[in-house]
């Protein structure tokens, strides 16, 4: 019998979201919720500091399982609880800047906001 509510890699099912139930992670002073609502897959994470560093919605929930999963690996990767450097992020669509603590951060929160993007096509640059 499979369970109907956590995935093999222990994220809560789409069944599990539509009835309510968050992932949750808290490490290193930064919390990460993914939860469902109205038919959307939100993913948000904050810093110590309670600043959000992002907030993205998705109606697939691989998207949504993704970032997810990519965002819980920054936290366990972060060595200083305060993302303070500035880098210039380039992708094929767009430009931005990133505040992060070391230039793989900027990498995979660029990632993290531009899913669809191979991670080798995105430019990081410290400013």
């Amino acid at each position: 019998m499979t369970d109907k509510f956590k995935t093999p890699d222990g994220l809560c099912t789409l069944y599990a979201l539509c009835c309510g139930y968050i992932d949750l992670h808290e490490e290193n002073g930064y919390r990460l919720t993914h939860w469902r609502e109205h038919g959307v897959s939100h993913v948000r994470l904050n810093a110590p500091d309670a600043r959000r560093l992002f907030w993205h919605s998705w109606e697939s929930i691989e998207k949504a399982h993704a970032c997810y999963v990519a965002a819980k690996d920054l936290c366990q990767t972060v060595e200083r609880p305060c993302l303070d450097d500035l880098f210039k992020v380039t992708l094929p669509n767009a430009r931005f800047l990133q505040l992060a603590s070391t230039a793989s951060q900027a990498r995979l929160l660029a990632w993290i906001r531009y899913p669809d993007v191979a991670p080798h096509e995105i430019i990081i640059e410290r400013i």
